[in-house]
């Protein structure tokens, strides 16, 4: 017999007697053939391969809102932002002052632009060779973010010197922590807007900063924190658990228990401890919270955080492109699930018995919902999230106030234009960033100045003689202000200034006593 044709019934026999192995089995077998078919038999062209994204996106739907289908490029995002960075880029934005200037805003730290000596308030004026004030905002954009990775830059200088420089767009330093400082002579403070994998790194510089600067006690203001990787979680934790005590641990139907405990002696496993946490502090953060509850390492303080419980695994496709699925569900020391059920949250039934102020969570009134820590301390743990030892909800009326002046961005708009007139004056009456927050005077000129500008931008309420801008504005306008003259941290440092949370937890942290009991039983 010819030897091609034993070839031919070879692969045809195979195929005819379903000797093709599928991944998914039958499954599989079946989405192959719905292809097929759609390939062959379908009135229209069609994309496959678009369908085929669309139907595991639809999939996935199905299981849980954190499972999620990943093209290459949101994969390659994903796993460059769990290393501690950002996507390639030039490391600056710009704002386009009086519609006439692009003035640069922001200056990512160990960024490109940073290295070759660009600062906010400096003006473009040229990207390769190409006239700014000739093209659109979003023209420049396009350069910025595509094309190749050198530019040459021509900018001018506050002073009006103008330069030209070379920079070359790589991948940005996502920073773990965005602000430390010390609040008082031995209280300081760090503020922790995500986890990565250097998050460990971060910590360890900046705490070994303030403990040159006598820290004795430590504000960890998680606000606002949505998590990130878990690996960078468990190492952070490290550093205020001590001995060989449990952090954490993880089972999943596929996934065997696996327990992460205290390895290190940590930099800060002594010195008392308060976490600040609200609605939007998950997964990896709620990972750290609830540690430091089990183990009544420090008290937690501020609302309940979000409630993740839950880990991601990212699996590759045959494209590149992966499907990161949830595998598992981590637990506290004592065996607490953080992930809360797709429901109301409870504690809603109950807000009106907590004023602003703050109150002891297990004073507030809810049947079947206490838990103990290793100790035994009695604690609320409710149904999802971590409850805070002492509770403060946010102060809703004043945000309303607020509301209309961040809607519109004035807030920001101002303070950058502000800031760019008034630059060279604010720097030489103010060495840092505490000064500028400290005088008062400043806010008789940002008063005027502030109004002024709302009434150029048609703010009718500004145009009454009795108005006056909410005395929390203020606390805002300067920190954005602070932000641009000095930088992010600056920003956190003035805006921290009439924080209700903050000052209560200095106030903790001075009185021994209080401290000690609301970690007693």
């Amino acid at each position: 017999m010819n030897k091609w044709l034993i070839i031919f019934l070879f692969f045809y026999s195979a195929k005819s007697f379903g000797q093709i192995t599928y991944y998914g089995g039958k499954s599989g077998e079946k989405f192959d053939h719905f292809i097929y078919y759609l390939e062959n038999y379908y009135v229209e062209d069609t994309d496959e391969d678009s369908l085929t994204d669309l139907a595991i996106r639809h999939a996935l739907t199905a299981l849980d809102r954190f499972s999620t289908y990943q093209t290459i490029e949101e994969s390659q995002a994903q796993l460059n932002a769990d290393k501690g960075f950002n996507p390639k880029g030039s490391g600056f934005d710009f704002y386009n002052y009086k519609n006439s200037k692009f003035i640069v805003n922001y200056v990512a730290p160990d960024g490109p632009a940073e290295k070759v000596g660009i600062q906010v308030h400096d003006q473009l004026i040229r990207i390769n060779d190409i006239e700014l004030n000739l093209i659109s905002r979003d023209s420049i954009y396009k350069i910025l973010n595509g094309g190749k990775d050198t530019l040459s830059v021509v900018y001018k200088k506050h002073s009006g010197v103008q330069k030209t420089v070379q920079l070359v767009k790589t991948l940005l330093p996502y920073s773990s922590i965005a602000s430390s400082y010390m609040l008082t002579d031995n209280v300081g403070y760090i503020k922790m807007v995500r986890f990565t994998a250097n998050t460990e790194t971060e910590f360890v510089a900046s705490i070994k900063r303030l403990k040159e600067q006598g820290i004795e006690s430590l504000v960890l203001d998680l606000r606002g924190n949505p998590g990130g990787v878990k690996s960078g979680a468990i190492a952070f934790t490290d550093h205020f658990i001590g001995g060989d005590k449990l952090i954490s641990y993880s089972e999943g139907g596929h996934f065997l228990r696996q327990d992460s405990h205290a390895e290190i002696d940590g930099e800060f496993e002594e010195g008392k401890l308060v976490v600040l946490t609200d609605n939007v502090t998950a997964s990896a953060s709620e990972l750290f919270a609830v540690a430091v509850q089990d183990w009544d390492r420090g008290v937690i303080m501020g609302e309940e955080t979000f409630g993740k419980g839950l880990i991601q695994q990212s699996y590759t496709l045959n494209d590149g492109s992966t499907v990161r699925l949830t595998i598992a569900k981590y637990y506290s020391p004592t065996g607490r699930l953080i992930q809360k059920a797709e429901y109301k949250n409870w504690i809603e039934s109950v807000s009106n018995l907590i004023p602003p102020s703050g109150r002891t969570a297990k004073s507030i009134f809810s049947p079947d919902n206490f838990g103990q820590t290793q100790s035994g301390r009695k604690i609320l743990t409710g149904k999802g999230g971590v409850i805070p030892d002492l509770y403060f909800k946010k102060d809703v009326q004043l945000e309303l106030n607020n509301w209309s002046y961040f809607q519109q961005g004035y807030v920001y708009d101002f303070a950058l234009h502000y800031s760019f007139v008034q630059r060279n004056i604010l720097l030489k009456r103010y060495f840092t960033a505490n000064e500028l927050k400290s005088d008062s005077a400043l806010n008789n000129q940002i008063d005027i100045e502030f109004r002024n500008y709302l009434v150029s931008k048609n703010f009718n309420e500004a145009k009454n003689k009795d108005f006056s801008i909410p005395e929390g504005l203020f606390v805002k306008v300067k920190a954005w202000i602070s932000s641009l003259l000095w930088d992010n941290a600056a920003y956190h440092e003035v805006n921290n200034t009439n924080d209700v949370l903050i000052e209560r937890a200095i106030n903790l942290l001075e009185n021994r006593e209080e401290y000690r009991e609301l970690l007693q039983n």
